[in-house]
């Protein structure tokens, strides 16, 4: 009983902390994309959890409809905090965050969420079938609309394989799929959603080439005409997005495109760089050859 017990207490804390959260804003202030306004915009923001040092300091950026975006720079530069602040997980200390012109804050963040899609290095999928995993994206849709989002994921081919396709229950975590198949099916998820704005944490970063290359083949047909904000892990995979943010010390150091900052000395030429020789030294380590 008392070895019991000591296992559950974390999980009863845990569970507490959760019910001692403020509830959400439930502000019915008016939802519409608005014409002419950028997609995301941040506003001289400011953030820091529980007190630390600021993670953001003073940033400022916008994002146009249709444009995709992608945010690098060292660990810890707060790229991660800028979609969990989109995503009113957090409210910035100072400074806005505005999707379509409106003001995050006192709006309804479940209505704002509407216009947001997400896909993370972390997939979240439940021991549910697989139809039922995709049709998390929008609650009530039909067979047809869900099996049409796999085809534009990439995974109604490797559903239909499965012992009883669409209706083949998961295991817990998924583990009977592949991390490339896993993706493809939060993907899927993300294109029943429709949502304007796509945001990817590092989707592929634990990927090995071939399931990566299976996931960015998604990603691309998807990410046509809506607004992305992308964080990169990997440098190489970012080459020909419309704009690259530098981030360092929460704060943007650089903007450009790949060809633009490869072409001066900046820290993301150095990044690349590093990044590019340590691909090259890996694999040389596994053909056996001495760098």
């Amino acid at each position: 009983m008392v070895r019991r017990t000591r296992e559950t207490l974390p999980v009863v804390e845990r569970v507490l902390d959760l019910l001692d959260q403020p509830a959400e804003p439930t502000g019915e202030r008016a939802l519409c994309e608005r014409s002419g306004c950028p997609a995301i915009t941040f506003d001289g923001v400011s953030f820091a959890y529980n007190g630390e040092a600021p993670v953001l300091d003073g940033l400022s950026f916008q994002a146009a409809p249709g444009e995709v975006v992608a945010l690098v720079g060292p660990s810890g530069c707060g790229k991660s905090t800028i979609l969990r602040l989109l995503c009113g997980f957090y409210e910035a200390q100072e400074g806005t965050v505005r999707v379509f012109g409106h003001w995050l804050k006192g709006s309804n963040l479940a209505r704002a969420r509407h216009w947001i899609s997400i896909v993370t290095q972390d997939t979240c999928l439940f021991p549910l079938s697989v139809a039922e995993n995709i049709g998390w994206g929008r609650v009530g849709a039909s067979r047809k609309e869900i099996v049409a989002a796999a085809r534009r994921a990439n995974v109604h081919g490797f559903v239909t394989r499965l012992p009883q396709a669409y209706e083949t229950v998961l295991d817990e975590e998924a583990v009977n799929l592949s991390g490339g198949e896993k993706q493809c099916i939060a993907i899927a998820r993300a294109v029943l959603k429709d949502a304007p704005i796509l945001l990817l944490d590092e989707p592929t970063a634990a990927l090995d080439a071939r399931s990566e290359a299976m996931v960015q083949d998604a990603l691309d047909r998807f990410a046509e005409g809506r607004t992305v904000l992308l964080v990169a892990h990997r440098l190489s995979t970012i080459r020909n997005v419309d704009r690259i943010l530098v981030l360092d010390q929460g704060r943007i150091c650089e903007e450009g495109t790949h060809d633009q900052l490869m072409g001066t000395d900046s820290l993301y030429r150095r990044l690349y760089t590093k990044q590019l020789d340590e691909s090259s030294g890996e694999l040389l380590a596994s053909l056996g050859v001495e760098a």
